[in-house]
């Protein structure tokens, strides 16, 4: 630990690059930023590491394929948030 502090790679740092791949674009660099997150809270299971989150893999697939074609469409707009409450109350005026 001390040598990756003197190396300028202190928690803080990794930490933050580590929210960078969580934020990523690409689904894939997204999963696995999640994936080390989780690796780092201790929240797989001892027991080969497998836990049942109720969904297949075909359902992954399927998540992971649709968000890479609404990423890919050409009206996808990354700075676009959904209305606040209050939008929607002044678009009901």
């Amino acid at each position: 630990t001390d040598l990756m502090s003197e190396a300028g790679l202190t928690r803080r740092y990794r930490l933050k690059k580590l929210k960078q791949c969580i934020d990523a674009k690409d689904p894939s660099v997204v999963l696995k930023g999640l994936d080390q997150s989780w690796k780092l809270d201790g929240l797989y299971s001892e027991e080969g590491r497998n836990v049942n989150i109720g969904i297949t893999f075909q359902e992954i697939n399927e998540l992971r394929d649709m968000t890479t074609r609404l990423l890919q469409h050409p009206d996808f707009d990354p700075e676009w948030t959904p209305p606040t409450e209050m939008e929607k109350l002044e678009d009901k005026r």
